[in-house]
C-alpha cells in the first residue's frame, strides 16, 4: 500500500534499502547529476543508431485515449501533450504514442491511427514538438496492431489459460490464419510512408506489452507456419519490419520496442484487501511449463529467461534494425512488471514485494542485452519509480555502459519538463503542474474507468480526476 515501501528521503536510504534486498549488482546511483561535470553521461551527446543525439534521455511513448473517436486524428488534448514533450528536454521521443496500423487495431476507442487522412494534422503536430523543444529533436513513430486487445475484434496468435477468459470472446474465438497474419504484417507499409511523409524521422515496430506482434512471439502453441519454434514464431515481426522498409525505403531508420521478459499474468489475491484497496498481486493459475511467455522461464514463470529475446535482437540486427527500446510486462496482465508501483492502476493489485525487484529487472535485461549485442542501441526503462533519484540511477547506468540511453513515460505526465531542469541545473524542485511522480497511476486509472488519461498533478486534469475519485468512492476504493 501507499507509503509501504517508497519512504526515502536520501539517496543513502535508498542505497541501504536496495543493498538489504540484495540488488546492489543491478540498481546503482551515481553521487552527483550537476551539470558542469564534462563526463556527465545523462548530458552527454551519443551517437543512437543512425541519429546524433543532444544527450541521452528518451521520452517514451505515452498515450492518452483522447485521439478523435471517428478518424484516428491528433485531437487538441494529444497535440498539448506532444508540445510538453518537446519541450521536456529529451533528445529522443521515442514514438511518442502506439499509433494503430488501421482503425480495427486500436485498443480504445480514442487512440491515433497511422492513416492518409491524418497525415497532415500529425505533420502540423511533428512541427510544433520541434518548435517547442528549440534544439534538435529525433521522433520516432510507434507502429502498432493490438491483437487480441483489439477494439474491432478479437485477433489472437494463440489460445492462452489465462487471458482467454479476460478478453470477451477469446476462448470461442478461432486463430487468426495464416493468411491474416500476412495481410496484417502487410499494413504496415502503408502506415510506415505516412509516417515519413508527415515527418517523422524513424519507426517503430511495437513488440511489447501483450499486444500483436507481442503475443506473436509467444505463441509457442500454435501450429502452422507462424507458430511452434523461435524461428516460425519471429515472422511476423520480420514481415512488419519489411514492410516498412516496402513502405518507405531501404535505408529509412526501424527501431522496436521490444519485450525482454513477458511473465505470468497476476492476479488480486482477496485475502490481502484491506479497505480501500485491493488485495495482493498473486501470480494467476497456468499449467506448468508454462508456454505462453516470450522471455519466460517455463518452469517458473516469474521468472525471465532471455534467451529468445536476445536470440531474436541477433536476427534483427542482421536485418538492419539497430534500436531497441527495452521493456517488460502487459499492461492488462501483469502491470506490475512493465510500471513498478506501490499505486496501482483499479485494474491491478496491491505489490505482492517491493517493487524494487521489477526495476532491477529492467536494468539488468537491459544491461544484458547491451553486453550481448554491443552494436546494438539500447535504451532502457523502469526509471519512474525511483522518483527523485532516477536520474542518479539512469546515469550510473549510461555511464556504465549498461545502456545506451535512459528513458521516461509517465513521470513526464506530472513533470512535463523534469529532464530539462535537471540536465540545467540538476534538480527539479516542484512547482504547481510540476511534481515528480509518485507513481500514483492516476493516468492509468482514468482510461480503464472510461476516462482520458491524465495526472493528479496536472490542473487541466482537475475535472477528470474529481470524476474519477467520485467512480473510484463509489468502488469502496481510494481516491487518486
Amino acid at each position: 500500500m501507499k507509503g509501504e515501501y517508497f519512504t526515502f528521503k536520501t539517496l543513502g536510504e535508498l542505497r541501504g534499502r536496495v543493498a538489504g534486498l540484495g540488488l546492489a549488482g543491478e540498481i546503482g546511483f551515481a553521487d552527483d547529476i550537476a551539470p558542469g561535470r564534462r563526463d556527465r553521461a545523462i548530458a552527454s551527446p551519443a551517437r543512437f543508431g543512425p541519429f546524433q543525439l543532444r544527450n541521452r534521455l528518451v521520452a517514451h511513448p505515452m498515450e492518452g485515449w483522447d485521439g478523435d473517436a471517428d478518424t484516428g486524428a491528433p485531437t487538441p488534448e494529444v497535440l498539448r501533450r506532444w508540445e510538453r514533450m518537446g519541450a521536456s528536454g529529451a533528445a529522443l521521443l521515442w514514438g511518442l504514442e502506439a499509433f494503430a496500423v488501421d482503425t480495427p487495431y486500436r485498443a480504445n476507442g480514442r487512440q491515433l491511427v497511422m492513416a492518409p487522412d491524418n497525415t497532415g494534422p500529425i505533420s502540423a503536430g511533428l512541427r510544433m514538438i520541434r518548435k517547442s523543444a528549440g534544439a534538435p529533436v529525433v521522433i520516432g513513430a510507434q507502429l502498432t496492431c493490438s491483437g487480441r486487445w483489439s477494439r474491432g475484434g478479437v485477433f489472437l496468435m494463440h489460445h492462452h489459460p489465462d487471458l482467454d477468459r479476460r478478453v470477451k470472446g477469446a476462448e470461442s474465438s478461432p486463430l487468426m490464419t495464416d493468411t491474416q497474419v500476412e495481410e496484417v504484417a502487410g499494413l504496415y507499409a502503408r502506415a510506415a510512408g505516412v509516417a515519413r511523409e508527415a515527418g517523422f524521422d524513424f519507426v517503430d515496430v511495437k513488440a511489447c506489452h501483450g499486444y500483436w506482434l507481442n503475443e506473436a512471439l509467444a505463441a509457442k502453441t500454435r501450429p502452422g507456419a507462424y507458430g511452434g519454434g523461435l524461428e516460425n514464431r519471429m515472422k511476423p515481426l520480420l514481415m512488419a519490419v519489411e514492410a516498412v522498409r516496402r513502405g518507405t525505403d531501404a535505408g529509412f531508420p526501424v527501431g522496436v520496442r521490444f519485450s525482454m521478459f513477458d511473465g505470468i499474468p497476476f492476479e488480486e489475491d482477496p485475502a490481502f484487501r484491506v479497505p480501500g484497496l485491493k488485495g495482493r498481486g498473486r501470480p494467476a493459475s497456468c499449467p506448468l511449463p508454462y508456454r505462453w511467455g516470450f522471455g519466460t522461464n517455463e518452469d517458473d514463470p516469474t521468472v525471465p529467461d532471455p534467451a529468445e529475446p536476445l536470440a531474436v535482437m541477433g536476427t534483427l540486427l542482421e536485418r538492419g534494425v539497430g534500436m531497441f527500446n527495452l521493456s517488460c510486462g502487459c499492461p492488462y496482465a501483469n502491470s506490475h512488471l512493465l510500471r513498478p508501483t506501490e499505486t496501482p492502476p483499479v485494474d491491478a493489485y496491491q505489490p505482492h514485494h517491493d517493487p524494487l525487484h521489477e526495476v532491477a529487472t529492467h536494468f539488468r535485461l537491459a544491461a544484458l542485452a547491451k553486453l550481448t549485442h554491443p552494436a546494438a542501441a539500447i535504451a532502457g526503462a523502469g526509471y519512474s519509480y525511483l522518483r527523485g533519484f532516477k536520474f542518479h540511477a539512469a546515469e550510473h547506468n549510461l555511464a556504465a555502459g549498461r545502456a545506451d540511453a535512459a528513458g521516461l513515460g509517465r513521470a513526464l505526465l506530472s513533470y512535463p519538463d523534469e529532464i530539462r531542469r535537471v540536465l540545467d541545473t540538476g534538480a527539479a524542485p516542484s512547482a504547481r503542474g510540476k511534481v515528480v511522480c509518485t507513481g500514483d497511476s492516476a493516468c492509468t486509472t482514468g482510461p480503464r474507468l472510461g476516462f482520458t488519461s491524465g495526472c493528479v498533478y496536472d490542473p487541466a486534469y482537475a475535472e477528470v480526476i474529481r470524476d474519477m475519485n467520485a467512480r473510484l468512492a463509489g468502488m469502496g476504493l481510494r481516491r487518486k
